[in-house]
């Protein structure tokens, strides 16, 4: 029963390509069209041809491959930008880079580094989602099987303006269209259940209720 339950709540969902092996973030960033990146690869998506059960040889638009100190643990976008990050347990490894989105159209095929970067910044160790809301501000998840963090991130400088403690396993984020902030968390995996504190697959954070 549980099972069929879990299914019954998928209404439709679609296989990235053969060459991702590790998809760690998803960004909207334009009407109909999705970012999926992987640890050396960032993928455009058309929903609407990926939703109807497609393929993903029809459905995604562009592929573009991630090289030197680029890596897309996560992705999100400012608006302007791609936000493309990477978990790192050493600091001076951790950063994220802001990339054009034009690169879809320049690199199709291609790979780009931190010299197409038009900016870059550090961000935590361990870091495994970010989203921007409505004013601009950067938040950025940590976590491992031991620690879970939320930041407030200074999107110029990387520097934290605020961190507070979440639950273990803390993953991607994302701003829904009324400005709540939601997350998921990897204990939702059965290979994970044995950590010291376990938490529901999906969730929202209040903002509001932050220390």
């Amino acid at each position: 029963m549980g099972d069929r339950l879990k299914r019954s709540l998928v209404t439709v969902f679609f296989d990235l390509p053969e060459d991702c092996g590790h998809a760690g973030g998803l960004a909207y960033i334009a009407q109909g069209i999705l970012v999926a990146s992987d640890t050396r690869r960032v993928y455009k998506i058309d929903a609407a041809s990926a939703f109807a059960g497609h393929n993903p040889s029809t459905a995604v638009m562009a592929i573009v491959k991630l090289g030197g100190e680029v890596k897309g643990s996560f992705v999100d976008f400012d608006g302007t930008s791609l936000f493309v990050g990477s978990s790192e347990k050493d600091a001076g490894k951790a950063k994220a880079h802001f990339l054009p989105v034009s690169i879809f159209d320049t690199h199709n095929g291609k790979t780009v580094n931190e010299g197409m970067a038009t900016r870059s910044i550090p961000i935590p160790v361990e870091a495994q989602g970010a989203a921007f809301d409505k004013e601009g501000n950067l938040w950025v998840s940590a976590s491992s099987s031991r620690f879970g963090t939320l930041y407030k991130i200074d999107s110029k400088s990387g520097d934290s303006v605020s961190s507070h403690e979440m639950v273990i396993g803390i993953e991607d984020l994302a701003f829904d269209d009324e400005g709540r902030l939601w997350s998921v968390s990897e204990v939702g995996s059965i290979r994970w259940q044995t950590w010291s504190r376990t938490f529901p697959l999906l969730f929202r954070i209040d903002l509001g209720k932050l220390d």
